[in-house]
């Protein structure tokens, strides 16, 4: 819904952005709703969060996204949609750098038999806990516990400036 109230903000000032954010937004609907199996490669993930990542940047603007996945990795089973409420809580409630610009960094290796995912991204120094509603890490760790029990594993905390969050996911 945030999306929608922002590009018909947008249709007042640029027809062509506008048009450019629907397409994105089309893109990550289309992906969401043909998403019926429970697993899939980290490479069709990971085509999941480039999607939200261009549609961030056609509603907002400046977004350094930088990913780093260990040889060997991309064909690994995960969970459908598992990062992607991970990449919204950092586009949603991470900091901006001074200039403006939002980053994200996301690493995937292989540690122990387990694909460990690691993101980042800023936050304020001394700032307090989001008001957020706390349902996007909760729905990710619920679904780690369904699928693997003890076997998965999600952190997430503040670490110096940044805010970190793992997701270590079994191998098939």
């Amino acid at each position: 819904m945030n999306a929608l109230g922002s590009i018909a903000q947008m249709a007042h000032v640029s027809a062509e952005r506008a048009e450019a954010a629907l397409l994105a937004l089309a893109d990550v609907l289309r992906s969401g709703l043909s998403a019926e199996e429970e697993m899939h490669t980290l490479a069709d993930e990971l085509g999941a969060v480039d999607e939200h990542v261009t549609l961030y940047r056609e509603l907002h603007g400046k977004l350094v996204y930088r990913r780093e996945v260990g040889d060997g990795l991309w064909q690994q089973q995960v969970p459908t949609r598992i990062l992607v409420p991970l990449i919204e809580n950092a586009l949603t409630h991470g900091a901006p750098l001074p200039d403006g610009t939002r980053q994200i960094e996301l690493t995937v290796t292989d540690i122990f038999g387990a694909l460990q995912i690691h993101m980042s991204n800023p936050i304020l120094r001394n700032s307090r806990a989001s008001r957020g509603l706390g349902t996007g890490l909760d729905q990710v760790r619920q679904r780690l516990a369904i699928l693997y029990g003890d076997k998965g594993c999600l952190t997430a905390a503040p670490n110096g400036d940044q805010f970190a969050v793992i997701l270590e996911v079994p191998h098939g």
